[in-house]
């Protein structure tokens, strides 16, 4: 019937959802992928993933409440237990769920792949890490840090595209153009769409021949010259130390 709530199966018991510093994301345990992603807001305690829960209610297929099903939240590797008490008295004061449980993204990431031991490196929007995951457990003395990550490739793909004139996009080096959701989107969209890490150094790689892309506005500009080059920062360093 339309509109009826559908019998829960046991694959999707579960609520799993991340916070990320540039999108929230939820579906339900045993998808291969979110079902709801949102854009990372600031708001009350709890806010982001509330908003999250009820979207996912609207979502098809329509099981039972999120709200009243467990909850299975990813944390940052280096999260502290104050950081966590303050989370639980949101999940289970604020939200009032039923059951949760608060897992490092790393060890979520290598039992994805059906692993307990693994080497786990995660890029995110302002930070990568690089995490030694042991029997299911985070080795807090062998976990690196850095920040510099996706926003700082968004900043490096604005100024390659500046470097060829490309007009309108605003923010200097490797600064993002702030407050300019459509100039983000578009670095964005050409980092994950035509950059790539070269099989050899680029210091020894043969010279990519021109590749010529359209902007939505028409500019036109040659990805060739940086599509390798932007995400070999990640690999050499961003040249500040």
């Amino acid at each position: 019937m339309p509109g009826a709530v559908l019998e829960q199966p046991a694959t999707c018991h579960a609520v799993v959802a991340d916070l990320g510093a540039d999108t929230h994301r939820a579906g339900w345990a045993g998808d291969e992928a979110p079902r709801v992603v949102i854009p990372s807001t600031l708001g009350a305690a709890g806010e982001p993933l509330q908003i999250l829960l009820d979207r996912l209610a609207d979502a098809p297929p329509r099981w039972s409440s999120p709200a009243s099903r467990p909850v299975l939240l990813s944390e940052p590797n280096a999260h502290c237990r104050a950081q966590r008490d303050a989370l639980a008295e949101v999940l289970f004061e604020s939200l009032e769920l039923p059951a949760a449980a608060v897992v490092k993204s790393s060890v979520l990431s290598a039992l994805a792949f059906g692993h307990l031991s693994a080497t786990v490196v995660d890029v995110g929007a302002d930070l990568t890490s690089v995490a030694a995951i042991r029997a299911g457990k985070v080795d807090a003395e062998r976990l690196r840090e850095w920040p510099f990550a996706g926003r700082a490739l968004d900043a490096a793909v604005l100024a390659a595209l500046r470097e060829q004139g490309v007009e309108a996009l605003g923010g200097r080096g490797w600064q993002p153009a702030r407050g300019r959701p459509s100039v983000m989107r578009l670095a964005q969209d050409l980092k994950e769409t035509v950059c790539f890490c070269s099989h050899v150094p680029l210091a020894e790689a043969e010279s990519a021949a021109p590749f010529v892309h359209t902007l939505p506005d028409g500019q036109r500009v040659d990805v060739a010259a940086f599509s390798r080059r932007v995400p070999e920062a990640l690999l050499v360093g961003d040249g500040r130390g």
